[in-house]
């Protein structure tokens, strides 16, 4: 495990400790999760840890026994992922043509029917904390550049070429030659490679291909969970010939320029308006999705004209699928005065259960994520019906939560005098 460099161990503890440390408290994390053995065998005493500090005054400070990891410059880049509807965790399938093998103009999904990106969160490659992938982009810069502060992931819609942002990275490690990094990418990738080959032939990839590229892991990174958008942002700014390659682009300030508004912003903000209708992400679609979707989608109309004259898109305090919380965006968001709002979650299920069960942990997901909002009400909009031991159920829940929390149902063939909810409770 020595091959990796004691002073890059030291300054990962540091940057996830997030806080300064003394020498003692740096053996006892490197001895924890058994980050670092010496020649002997053994964790690095503290000794060894001042002595390599030593080394590095660019990159440490010392005072009064206090650690302290200088700031280092930021290096943040946009890498392209392969076209993925999985969450990247599993291949799909591609238009790819065999006479395309060995192009150089051609991407690679459609050259052999699969990306490498499209494992980038797969959950056996999670090895003691760090998720194992494969970036494209990252090949380039092993050479130059062994750390991306930030990392923007962006994506090309196989059949549109929309761009969409589909995530950010903080602190991507891009894992070089011989250190213990790569040998752990290396022993995954062999202990995997038969699941890994038959996900390519599952997808009707080429699984030869592998052997082209070999996508051992060539990046590493702390996986925190909020890396990936709930909901991809199209982004217009990205589209053109100039963000078409599986390159590390550098960040500038006029690439940030095109990607702000889209990405998820820290603390909360109401945003007003009703989202544009995009074909873009959903084009993936099956039948059943689709059929899902557009009923979601009359819901939401109707809701839009019921809420109306009190909420409406001229007043600004209705917000319909624009609203995040994190990186999660609500169906729709009613304020009622500055920080102060109702939420409602749509489902489509012709069971109440299930449209409660679903939509319970996103309206509590959404309502206890920032600690200045205040709810008013949460709200379950729904076509079917409470039975009556549904409706005990949620009289239950009503009674333990100190939130209010409603359910209505959606009646899809209102007359015209005839309100289109109930407010069964």
């Amino acid at each position: 495990m020595a091959t990796i460099d004691l002073h890059d161990v030291i300054i990962d503890v540091l940057r996830n400790a997030g806080t300064p440390l003394r020498a003692t408290e740096i053996v006892d994390i490197i001895s924890r999760d058994g980050l670092y053995l010496t020649k002997d065998k053994n964790p690095p005493d503290y000794n060894q840890i001042y002595g390599r500090i030593g080394k590095y005054p660019h990159l440490f400070s010392w005072k009064d026994g206090i650690i302290t990891l200088r700031n280092l410059p930021r290096e943040e880049r946009l890498f392209r992922l392969t076209w993925n509807t999985k969450g990247w965790e599993l291949p799909i399938k591609h238009d790819w043509h065999e006479e395309d093998q060995g192009k150089t103009n051609v991407a690679f999904e459609n050259q052999y029917g699969f990306g490498g990106e499209e494992w980038l969160f797969n959950a056996r490659y999670l090895s003691n904390g760090f998720q194992y992938g494969y970036i494209r982009g990252a090949k380039d810069l092993t050479a130059t550049v062994a750390f991306v502060t930030t990392a923007y992931l962006f994506t090309i819609h196989q059949e549109s070429g929309d761009r969409y942002l589909v995530g950010k990275i903080e602190n991507l490690e891009i894992i070089q030659p011989g250190d213990a990094a790569e040998l752990v990418a290396h022993e995954l990738y062999n202990q995997y490679l038969d699941e890994f080959v038959n996900e390519i032939e599952m997808a009707d990839g080429d699984s030869d291909a592998i052997q082209v590229e070999g996508f051992q892991a060539n990046v590493r990174f702390k996986l925190i969970g909020n890396e990936l958008f709930e909901v991809p942002k199209l982004v217009p700014g990205l589209r053109g010939r100039q963000y078409n390659r599986f390159i590390p682009y550098k960040v500038t300030p006029a690439l940030l320029a095109k990607m702000d508004g889209y990405l998820p912003k820290t603390g909360f903000k109401f945003n007003p308006g009703i989202a544009t209708a995009s074909e873009g992400y959903e084009r993936h679609t099956s039948a059943t999705q689709t059929s899902v979707k557009r009923h979601h989608t009359n819901i939401t109309n109707a809701l839009v004209k019921y809420l109306s004259p009190e909420f409406t898109e001229n007043k600004k305090n209705l917000s319909v699928e624009k609203t995040d919380f994190g990186s999660k965006t609500a169906d729709i968001v009613l304020q009622h005065a500055d920080k102060i709002i109702s939420i409602i979650e749509v489902k489509t299920s012709a069971m109440a259960r299930k449209n409660i069960r679903e939509a319970m942990g996103q309206l509590l997901d959404y309502a206890l994520w920032f600690e200045d909002v205040t709810i008013t009400e949460l709200i379950i909009v729904a076509p079917s019906p409470l039975s009556p031991e549904e409706t005990a159920f949620f009289i239950r829940l009503q009674n333990h939560f100190k939130l209010k929390i409603s359910y209505w149902q959606f009646l899809e063939n209102a007359g015209r005098r005839q309100t289109p909810f109930l407010k069964l409770l």
